[in-house]
């Protein structure tokens, strides 16, 4: 019932960026919970904006990245991005679909 208000915001009035919250939903933050930003989001609800997080958050930059999670705004936590890609868990292709979020909603403001 929750996310039902969500849902309708997100279908009648199409935003272009979305931001998570700090808090966690079923034990994983919001910022990094794949369910809720890949799954439900933009798969059932078709979101195809810039999901962004919020400020100083302590979740990981990793884990968001491969949640769905594309922009991470500065003064957060843990930083693990650079890390976690040289060990392989997250992939070049997973940032590059960030990446090419950020510079669809860039060209969609100019």
């Amino acid at each position: 019932i929750y996310l039902k208000g969500f849902e309708i915001c997100v279908k009648e009035s199409q935003p272009k960026l979305i931001m998570t919250s700090y808090n966690r939903m079923n034990g994983i933050h919001t910022s990094e919970n794949a369910e809720l930003l890949t799954g439900i989001l933009r798969n059932e609800w078709k979101f195809t904006g810039l999901v962004t997080t919020d400020w100083w958050n302590t979740a990981s930059h990793a884990a968001e990245v491969k949640a769905g999670n594309d922009l991470r705004m500065p003064l957060s936590a843990k930083d693990d991005l650079e890390e976690k890609f040289a060990e392989g868990v997250v992939t070049r292709n997973e940032i590059a679909i960030c990446a090419k979020r950020i510079l669809e909603l860039l060209l969609w403001m100019e």
